[in-house]
């Protein structure tokens, strides 16, 4: 993970963290979730926030190094297509890689907020369901 910029560390943690905070038992992390963290982040770090299409870009190169893997999904008609993301390792382990770093752990002091933005994003994605 070392020479990865720091938005895709952080593209790459907003991810990671979705399955380490969530309530829910997730196999795959959704992109559409994972993104509305990021910018969550970016904004708590005071840091860009990129666009979406930068964000799977990112995403892309992580999934070249190995560290997750996609699949596009739909979610039935009329309700568009999602990539979701699994990571190769334990998402808790590459979370607490990433968090090393100086920018990021910024974010620590507010993990309890962060997880209630994970869950209220998980909530709002399924639906409520």
């Amino acid at each position: 993970m070392q020479g990865l910029s720091t938005q895709k560390k952080l593209s790459l943690y907003a991810t990671a963290i979705v399955p380490v905070y969530s309530q829910r038992n997730l196999n795959a992390v959704p992109s559409t979730v994972a993104y509305r963290v990021y910018q969550y982040l970016t904004d708590l770090l005071d840091a860009d926030t990129k666009s979406r299409d930068s964000y799977l870009r990112y995403m892309s190169e992580a999934e070249t190094y190995n560290f997750v893997t996609s699949e596009k999904r739909g979610r039935g008609y009329g309700s568009g297509v999602h990539k979701e993301y699994t990571f190769v390792d334990d998402p808790g382990v590459v979370a607490e890689t990433l968090r090393a770093d100086i920018r990021i752990e910024e974010a620590d002091d507010e993990g309890e907020l962060i997880k209630s933005v994970v869950n209220a994003q998980i909530d709002d994605f399924f639906g409520g369901k």
